[in-house]
């Protein structure tokens, strides 16, 4: 969940478009391998639409919602957009790109997740946090997987959704959290309204 991205179509600088709502148009030069072909549809590789959208999605914070979106089995795309803007390093953007990149990280479950990762990271300055790790306590006990951690600090953060609201759901949050706070961890939950994330380090 969360607030809908216009969707970025990528055209040439000489092509011509009609403003339509929901469409972002991206005036940048296509080359052969930044193109690909889909059910017969003309679309932007992974590696080409991965960086457009670092480069272009309208903050950062928002830009690594959509990285993490993409590098959700690996960090083997991270590894390619870094090169493609290694070897673009003029093209509008690929500074803000780097930035998106170096912020990305893999395993994020959802939108939200990384949202509260940069307002983590980003607003309250903290550490980077480990995100999905499961959670043992000293006797080997497993205690549950916690959506970010700062293990040197004994910090775990935990997104509390709409879809946390059902009896059972909410039951097993309060029983990984009490599993958490018996381990000496402190536990902080957020919802989606702290998650309004600035943008100062696009500044």
């Amino acid at each position: 969940g969360g607030c809908a991205q216009p969707v970025p179509l990528c055209l040439p600088r000489s092509a011509r478009c009609r403003r339509t709502v929901g469409v972002r148009v991206v005036r940048s030069d296509l080359e052969a391998d930044d193109v690909t072909l889909v059910d017969g549809i003309r679309v932007t590789s992974r590696v080409r639409t991965c960086a457009d959208l670092a480069r272009f999605t309208t903050s950062l914070a928002e830009a690594v919602v959509c990285v993490d979106a993409m590098i959700v089995n690996g960090d083997a795309l991270l590894r390619e957009v870094a090169a493609w803007c290694d070897a673009h390093p003029h093209r509008r953007g690929v500074v803000r790109a780097r930035r998106a990149l170096a912020l990305a990280r893999p395993g994020t479950e959802s939108a939200q997740e990384s949202r509260l990762r940069m307002f983590w990271v980003m607003d309250a300055r903290l550490p980077t946090p480990l995100v999905n790790r499961r959670v043992y306590a000293q006797n080997g006990v497993f205690l549950g997987r916690a959506d970010m951690i700062d293990p040197e600090a004994g910090v775990v953060g935990e997104y509390d959704g709409r879809d946390h609201a059902d009896p059972g759901r909410r039951s097993t949050d309060h029983s990984r959290r009490e599993g958490f706070e018996q381990a000496g961890l402190i536990v902080v939950q957020h919802t989606a309204c702290l998650l309004y994330t600035s943008d100062a380090a696009d500044e």
